[in-house]
């Protein structure tokens, strides 16, 4: 009965995406979606009761889904997270291969299984947004007992162990290097393993001098302010895509968005579009343009884009 559920929430879910997406601003998006039944079975390893069956999409060959800037380490967890359909089963694989960047994909199964309230109004009265919530909450199979257990693990890890982990080490290596030369040299560590989480912590909002607030620096710009940094976060949604995360349309981000927002879209670029539509401080095609900018500098390795001199 759980799989005939799954896959009915699956398929009513793309459908409805479908219709919506013929008369949205989404006509001209470059992704397009062809979407497989084909059902697989992903296990835990912790329990059989984690076992659930899916219908697993098949990712268009489209840019939005290039991996192109990859290597070999975190790479297969990079690969599993992207299309992972249980964040339980993701986090037991993943905590036991810490040598394989596991801790960070760890700490990113445990922030992605978000529940959805799926009896707000304006997602319970709104069929596209509670097909997204009901999805994303089969995604997130933690009993809560589990994730509890699981929270206090990684805080002691993170306290303790997070070494052991390469792509943490050298995340944490930003916080307090010994000095600029140091933080140089991790930059260019971090655009080395070309893992998108890992890059993701070279422009994550910093406090500024002086509690001047919160700003992210990127290629010889402090961008500054609500709108600045929500223009920078999503331009970096966009490129994690080229990076090898999945952006189609049941992708984690893209059903979140329609779910908590009402951005409902055949894929990340699409939902963005028809979000900003209507927001007059974010425009899509600077987000845009600077996502371009984004992944022509990890590409380069560029560590100078990343570093406030």
């Amino acid at each position: 009965m759980r799989f005939g559920v799954l896959t009915l929430v699956s398929v009513t879910f793309v459908t409805a995406l479908s219709c919506i997406y013929i008369f949205s601003e989404g006509k001209g998006d470059e992704e397009s979606t062809r979407l497989s039944s084909v059902p697989e079975s992903r296990r835990a390893s912790a329990s059989p009761a984690s076992t659930q069956t899916i219908a697993e999409r098949k990712a268009p060959a489209t840019s939005d889904n290039v991996d192109r800037v990859s290597t070999k380490l975190g790479l297969e967890l990079r690969q599993r997270f992207a299309s992972t359909q249980s964040y339980r089963a993701m986090y037991y694989e993943a905590i036991k291969r810490p040598k394989d960047g596991g801790l960070m994909y760890a700490f990113a199964a445990l922030n992605a299984c978000k529940k959805q309230n799926t009896n707000d109004a304006d997602i319970a009265n709104n069929s596209v947004r509670l097909q997204a919530a009901t999805y994303l909450n089969s995604r997130c199979d933690f009993s809560e007992s589990e994730m509890q257990a699981a929270r206090r693990e990684l805080a002691a890890i993170r306290a303790f162990e997070f070494g052991h982990d390469p792509l943490l080490k050298l995340t944490f290596g930003l916080i307090k290097p010994t000095s600029s030369e140091a933080y140089e040299n991790t930059v260019r560590a971090i655009l080395e393993t070309g893992d998108p989480l890992a890059i993701h912590s070279l422009i994550s909002p910093k406090l500024g001098a002086n509690d001047s607030g919160e700003s992210i620096y990127f290629a010889g710009h402090d961008y500054t302010g609500k709108d600045a940094i929500a223009t920078v976060e999503y331009a970096y949604d966009l490129t994690r895509c080229k990076l090898g995360l999945d952006c189609g349309p049941t992708s984690t981000r893209v059903l979140q968005l329609c779910a908590e927002r009402g951005w409902c879209g055949y894929s990340l670029s699409s939902a963005l579009q028809l979000g900003l539509s209507t927001n007059s401080a974010i425009t899509f095609s600077a987000v845009q343009q600077l996502s371009t900018n984004m992944l022509a500098e990890i590409t380069r390795k560029n560590a100078a884009a990343f570093i406030k001199r």
